[in-house]
């Protein structure tokens, strides 16, 4: 569960993205966005072509996500909220999936009326939210910046009668991804759903743009069968890493900076 504590700095990073460390530098980054307000400290990662900066208060932030861009020496660079999921955030989503902390442990099911309420707030940002029967939801945001903001929500909080819900951002697989997925074990039933709901994408994609919500209902439903699907042809390899774990030292990779006073994969509120 985040703290307050990891809310609150969360909140005040803000997460500059399309860098060119060849023509940009930390000192170029400072000067600009000094007018906005104080910086504390900042940090860009060349690997994601992208950089954190800390400021002295969230405002300054939301003021700098309106604005989606800026330029700095005839480089365009997107400004986004802070997000934890370093390898995919460059990538915008609309959409939030949610799932119970403990789903084994409990009876309960999610609905929408158990969900609503805790998006109370968000209400008018909410364009669909879609219950699946494995215990797992969707939300589709009007805008990725709400899709955002949830997972840095104030309360930090939320629970559905005592159950924790987890929150992550859905993010689209890319071609190469979805490639390497194919190249696994075919299992005729799932394969074909997945053919069905990938046709009916296709058959959506050629509407009107009255269409884009059920679009993404109908990919991110697929994205959901293709990780059950895998998830269940690797159990007995999952299986056997375990035990291989257990036997084998507790030595764990370092966490990257990134994520340091980050813990917002996991958000509860009482609803």
């Amino acid at each position: 569960m985040a703290s307050s504590n990891s809310y609150e700095n969360n909140r005040c990073k803000l997460l500059v993205l399309d860098i060119d460390v060849k023509q940009l530098n930390s000192n170029d980054l400072r000067q600009y966005f000094t007018t906005y307000g104080p910086i504390e400290w900042m940090e860009i990662f060349p690997k994601f072509s992208s950089a954190i900066i800390y400021f002295v208060s969230y405002l300054i932030v939301d003021r700098l996500v309106r604005y989606r861009t800026c330029s700095i020496n005839q480089n365009q660079l997107r400004l986004r909220h802070y997000r934890s999921d370093e390898a995919s955030a460059h990538i915008d989503t609309r959409t939030v999936r949610i799932r119970l902390s403990n789903p084994r442990n409990t009876g309960l099911k999610l609905t929408q009326s158990r969900l609503s309420p805790c998006f109370e707030r968000y209400q008018s940002f909410i364009n669909k939210i879609t219950v699946f029967p494995n215990n797992h939801a969707l939300i589709i945001f009007s805008d990725h910046i709400y899709a955002d903001r949830v997972l840095l929500d104030s309360n930090n909080e939320f629970q559905i009668n005592g159950q924790s819900l987890i929150l992550e951002r859905l993010v689209r697989k890319s071609r190469t991804q979805q490639q390497q997925q194919r190249k696994q074990p075919r299992d005729v039933v799932v394969d074909q759903l997945l053919d069905r709901i990938a046709s009916l994408s296709r058959q959506l994609r050629e509407k009107p743009e009255n269409s884009r919500n059920e679009i993404e209902r109908l990919e991110a439903e697929l994205f959901i069968i293709k990780n059950e699907n895998a998830q269940l042809k690797s159990q007995q390899q999952r299986t056997a890493l375990i035990d291989i774990s257990n036997k084998n030292s507790n030595e764990r990779p370092i966490l990257k900076r990134w994520r340091s006073n980050s813990s917002d994969r996991e958000i509860k509120h009482h609803c």
